[in-house]
């Protein structure tokens, strides 16, 4: 079940275009049912979302929706649908229509920001 979003991140869903709204919903149902606990807040102006530390983020434009995965760069890309970014450690996807978004291959790429997020801080707290 896909919570109620935070207020703000409602706020921010609200004001996209009506199809712009079905991506970010779709990414949501997938995200929450991916990783149930996840946590959802708006930071710069975007939703973030956080499991442990930030995992991703969504920016929203008029050419569709951007997801970034913080520390992607660590991350395995077998089916080859991240880009590089500009900052070193983000890697990044744009979905411009439901049709087209790779929907079954993200929950691995959440899967194993998740996993990369527990490792990590398990090695900081060593």
């Amino acid at each position: 079940m896909i919570p109620s979003a935070p207020s703000a991140v409602a706020r921010y869903i609200a004001g996209l275009s009506d199809d712009r709204q079905e991506i970010v919903q779709e990414f949501r149902k997938v995200l929450f049912h991916t990783l149930p606990d996840i946590q959802e807040a708006l930071k710069w102006n975007i939703p973030v979302y956080a499991h442990i530390r930030n995992l991703c983020y969504l920016n929203v434009g008029e050419s569709g929706m951007i997801l970034g995965l913080m520390h992607g760069a660590s991350m395995n890309d077998p089916a080859g649908i991240f880009e590089a970014d500009d900052r070193k450690m983000v890697r990044h996807i744009l979905l411009t229509d439901m049709q087209a978004a790779p929907w079954h291959e993200l929950p691995f790429y959440l899967q194993e920001a998740a996993i990369l997020n527990e490792v990590t801080q398990k090695k900081s707290q060593k």
